[in-house]
């Protein structure tokens, strides 16, 4: 009848079998290679750019709180009735008044250096602040030409570049405290 031939038919069943599970391994696992680049990369991207624009909102707000802070501030100082004395000349001891502890002054509102110029593009009265020596400095010196360009009737704000680093200012016209009246000068703070 019929002889088994144990090394003939068997071994090639069992080289297809493992032949065609192979084949199957390596599809599903290219697959899946080709799925998570595809589907899985471009969701993570989608994250990623949902994730940084969002961080830049957060920069944004933060920085726009901090705008509205400072200009705020220094709005009270230049809309100020005597601000507005001592920047026509009619109230000396107006430095004397305000600034006995300056290191206060520029902690309390956190800023590096103030300038009060008058409408003729004199600085009147500035100070600067070292933050790491605790004292006051010569910084707004520096500045003055940038100081005496500003427009002198209405609020600057923003950033400017200055000795390598970037110096966030504000500008305020100085009025009387009811706003009646021509502004008589700059008020110019930041850090």
């Amino acid at each position: 009848f019929l002889k088994y031939r144990p090394n003939s038919y068997g071994m090639k069943l069992r080289y297809k079998i493992a032949l065609g599970i192979f084949v199957v391994c390596a599809i599903g696992f290219f697959g899946a290679q080709f799925w998570v680049n595809r589907v899985v990369e471009s969701a993570i991207l989608k994250l990623e750019d949902q994730d940084a624009l969002s961080s830049v909102d957060r920069l944004h707000q933060a920085l726009k709180n901090k705008e509205d802070q400072l200009q705020g501030k220094m709005r009270d100082w230049a809309r100020w009735d005597e601000t507005f004395k001592f920047i026509q000349g009619k109230k000396p001891e107006y430095i004397q008044d305000n600034f006995r502890k300056p290191d206060e002054f520029f902690i309390n509102l956190k800023i590096d250096f103030f300038a009060l110029i008058n409408s003729e593009s004199e600085v009147r009265f500035d100070m600067s602040f070292d933050y790491e020596k605790g004292e006051v400095s010569q910084k707004s010196k520096e500045l003055y030409g940038f100081f005496k360009s500003l427009p002198q009737k209405v609020d600057t704000l923003g950033f400017m570049p200055f000795q390598n680093e970037m110096l966030f200012l504000v500008s305020v016209p100085i009025t009387t405290t009811d706003l009646t009246g021509e502004p008589s000068g700059l008020l110019v703070a930041g850090h």
